[in-house]
């Protein structure tokens, strides 16, 4: 997480070459012009201590209806949120969306493991909660997103419109959509977090929405067609370039992360 702070989201853009693969054929959710509507919400208050300091936030668990068009069907997707508190313009303050892969994986290993603010501690009956000093929180306000079919994210139906990788990449951009304007946070800067699967599904949300402009994303553990093959690794290069190098086991000299990360870019598109 360290490595995410020290980039305070500046603005880079890094897109999986799957995101030129078409449309799936098929009945999908249609992008409507009214904001699906809010269904349940449950609202708490928390700290963290961050760097030394104590920031407070609201965490939101909101229920976002998905209207079904055509043959689609209903969904109901669940989103979590922790706003910071005690903030002066709000509507200013970056948004990063994030979202495990799968298909078929809720976002708990993101929030629970690396940008929440509490993370888990040991397993089974043992497990329990405590701070993440490591949150982003004192930077960017945090919408953990549950695509249909994980989490407590659902269909009414058989959801077979959201199964295709359009059609999921399709509903979560309605509700990034829909909680940008629930929030009044259409003016913030947003950013795009996928995890494995969802580097596709964030690729595919920025080819099929354009008018969504994000600022930035990022891609975690980055999925390529070819997964045991030499573009696999060629891809993985300058993020693991750059982790090395930020905490001190890369044997490439670099005044910054950026350098070396541009460095890894230029070797990995050559040699």
């Amino acid at each position: 997480m360290t490595v995410i702070r020290s980039f305070r989201f500046a603005t880079f853009l890094v897109i999986a070459a799957l995101a030129a693969a078409p449309l799936e054929a098929g009945a999908e959710p249609a992008a409507g012009n009214a904001p699906p509507a809010l269904d349940r919400v449950s609202r708490t208050s928390g700290e963290v201590e961050v760097a030394g300091r104590r920031i407070g936030y609201d965490a939101l668990v909101e229920e976002t209806i998905l209207d079904g068009t055509g043959d689609a069907t209903e969904a109901r997707l669940v989103t979590t949120s922790y706003l910071r508190s005690g903030v002066t313009g709000a509507a200013d303050r970056p948004v990063l969306f994030l979202f495990n892969g799968g298909p078929g994986a809720s976002t708990t290993p993101l929030h629970f493991g690396a940008f929440g603010p509490k993370r888990r501690v040991s397993s089974g009956d043992a497990e329990y909660v405590v701070d993440n000093p490591h949150t982003p929180l004192d930077a960017v306000d945090l919408v953990f997103i549950d695509p249909v079919g994980t989490g407590y994210s659902r269909p009414s139906g058989d959801g077979a419109p959201y199964w295709s990788r359009s059609g999921d990449a399709r509903s979560v951009a309605a509700v990034i959509e829909a909680w940008l304007v629930r929030h009044d946070r259409e003016d913030s800067p947003r950013y795009l977090l996928g995890q494995s699967y969802g580097t596709v599904r964030a690729a595919e949300i920025v080819r099929l929405f354009p008018d969504l402009s994000f600022d930035g994303v990022l891609l975690f553990a980055l999925v390529t067609e070819t997964p045991d093959g030499l573009i696999s690794h060629a891809l993985d290069l300058p993020a693991m370039a750059a982790t090395a190098w930020r905490h001190g086991r890369s044997g490439v000299a670099a005044d910054t992360v950026e350098d070396i990360y541009s460095e890894a870019v230029a070797y990995a598109r050559t040699d």
